[in-house]
């Protein structure tokens, strides 16, 4: 008799594509839904003073600029600044993007 107070987490997705399926219409719905939303962009004096990493992560995370290349280059960035700069590039679609320091 198999013992019954193993419980394995199956997500419903994981082996039924419809699942998935659904799953991935209701992603699309929020994401419309956040990019929408007029205080998706707000100004700094209106953001909370909070950071869901601890200070240690922060710390190691900010190393990770120094070992950072790009085609062969220093580049001096954190990792995620790539992340992030691709997607405001394509949510924004700027016409001119000029960096400064």
């Amino acid at each position: 008799m198999a013992d019954k107070t193993f419980i394995s987490y199956e997500p419903p997705f994981a082996n039924d594509p419809e699942h998935y399926r659904q799953l991935y219409v209701d992603q699309t719905k929020e994401r419309a839904r956040r990019l929408e939303d007029p205080n998706r962009f707000q100004p700094i004096s209106k953001r909370e003073d909070r950071s869901d990493l601890p200070a240690a992560g922060n710390i190691w995370k900010s190393k990770g600029k120094y070992v950072s290349l790009y085609r062969g280059f220093d580049v001096c960035k954190c990792p995620e600044d790539f992340v992030l700069y691709h997607q405001l590039f394509w949510y924004l679609k700027p016409a001119t993007v000029i960096e400064l320091g």
